[in-house]
């Protein structure tokens, strides 16, 4: 996934993974996705299933979103960040929020949630230097 002035592009996503809706990309299956590049507001949800461990890159990447958390892990097994070596990586946040997201928890239940954090996430993340 490169991010750029333009908007993201998404090359080796064989199984369809990642979906590009204006400034949202949704990550929904198990894997690694490299994320490099510029954006001054974009958001990354991963929206995968409860059994899926998803391994998110960090490539020299600089990440703003002008309304919410730039990174919401919404639902997966584990989501792991790794941060590749030699790199520097900048994440930033909207310093208010204005956006809400309706989705259905493990039991079925329907839930209301905002972001409230530069990485904000509802199962276990783990990052790796």
């Amino acid at each position: 996934m490169t991010f750029s002035a333009s908007g993201l592009a998404v090359t080796n996503d064989v199984n369809s993974c990642v979906t590009v809706d204006g400034n949202l990309a949704t990550i929904t299956c198990a894997g690694s996705y490299y994320m490099t590049g510029s954006s001054d507001d974009f958001q990354v949800l991963v929206n995968a299933d409860t059994a899926s461990k998803v391994y998110l890159y960090l490539n020299d990447l600089t990440l703003t979103s002008a309304s919410d958390a730039p990174i919401y892990v919404q639902s997966a097994d584990k989501v792991f960040f790794m941060l590749v070596d030699g790199t520097v990586n900048s994440l930033s946040d909207a310093s208010s929020r204005n956006k809400t997201w309706s989705y259905t928890d493990e039991s079925g239940e329907a839930k209301v949630d905002t972001t409230s954090a530069v990485i904000y996430a509802k199962k276990d993340i783990t990052a790796h230097l």
